[in-house]
């Protein structure tokens, strides 16, 4: 079982990954190098945010005045999420409080971990995409 003491801390996005049945990458939702950052607290809090490295700047004072395109753009390359976790066994439980994508507030979000040595690895359930099988899987490192 994981301790809450070796999740406490700031990690950077190494990968953002999703694999088919066979364990073939199918997709790198926010390509090649994405950047992120997850923070863990002592007190079951965390907060996450991911994007593409690539993301062009809007050049607007706030999201609100950009076009459609411009919003269209930002949504698809940055996801971002913050509430409380808990550890059930090797399963990591994210209470989803507040989220860029609405339809994760208040639900829970759970992860498969794999935790050694400075390097956390993230898998999300399953889902089915346009008939295949889907997992993403996160790769984070300790800042």
């Amino acid at each position: 079982m994981t301790a809450v003491s070796e999740l406490v801390g700031t990690w950077r996005l190494e990968s953002y990954q999703e694999l088919d049945s066979a364990g073939e990458i199918v997709d790198e939702p926010f390509g090649h190098a994405p950047v992120g950052k997850l923070v863990y607290t002592g007190d079951g809090h965390m907060s996450v945010i991911l994007m593409r490295a690539e993301q062009a700047a809007l050049r607007v004072p706030f999201p609100r005045y950009a076009t459609i395109e411009q919003k269209t753009s930002t949504v698809d390359g940055c996801l971002g999420y913050s509430g409380t976790y808990r550890i059930e066994d090797k399963v990591i439980v994210h209470h989803v409080e507040v989220s860029s994508f609405p339809d994760w507030v208040g639900l829970e979000q759970r992860r498969v971990m794999e935790l050694d040595h400075g390097k956390l690895v993230l898998r999300s359930t399953p889902y089915v995409w346009c008939g295949e099988v889907r997992t993403p899987v996160l790769t984070w490192f300790r800042y």
